[in-house]
């Protein structure tokens, strides 16, 4: 990596994990959200440029870089958050923004998406990236709660399939973790 790529590496990470703090609120809703972007997660090959870009755009108001899918047949995606952002009993849901690109291919087989708890305990489930392409959608991970056992560790969140069969045209957006109101 060179200087200037490590420093807006760095840069693109310090202003992801800004993001993170709970002090993020939506001022139409009032709700305390938390958003992580592509370069804060765990991403497969993602500093190769024969398997990924990254695309500056506009995301919630913020200037992020999306992680653009050019090729793969390993895909891995994860996101570490520390519990101690989340408030104690409260039940918050996750999901990932992603998008199709209109050359997609390769997604008959479904993503295991997965909340990883700091007591080991998970949720997972496969789910299939059938959707219209140019168009955003969740990719919906699950929901928790910060219980007692909980309280400290790390949560990991994310998809991944690895099978090696070849994917193309997916476009990562954001993690998204909000307050669950219907519980």
């Amino acid at each position: 990596m060179g200087l200037y790529t490590t420093l807006s590496y760095s840069l693109s990470l310090f202003i992801s994990l800004l993001l993170l703090h709970p002090n993020n609120v939506s001022m139409a809703t009032q709700t305390t959200y938390f958003l992580a972007f592509p370069r804060a997660s765990i991403l497969a090959f993602g500093d190769d440029s024969r398997y990924w870009t990254w695309t500056p755009v506009e995301y919630d108001g913020h200037t992020i870089e999306e992680a653009h899918l050019r090729q793969i047949s390993w895909l891995d995606c994860r996101w570490n958050l520390n519990s101690s952002y989340f408030k104690p009993n409260i039940w918050y849901k996750a999901h990932i923004d992603v998008k199709l690109t209109s050359g997609a291919f390769g997604w008959t087989s479904p993503v295991d998406a997965k909340i990883e708890m700091p007591d080991g305990s998970k949720q997972e489930s496969l789910i299939k990236l059938d959707r219209r392409e140019n168009v955003g959608f969740a990719i919906s991970l699950g929901k928790f709660i910060i219980t007692n056992s909980t309280t400290s560790g790390v949560i990991q969140f994310g998809f991944y399939n690895h099978e090696t069969k070849w994917k193309s045209g997916l476009i990562i957006r954001a993690l998204v973790v909000d307050i669950l109101t219907d519980e």
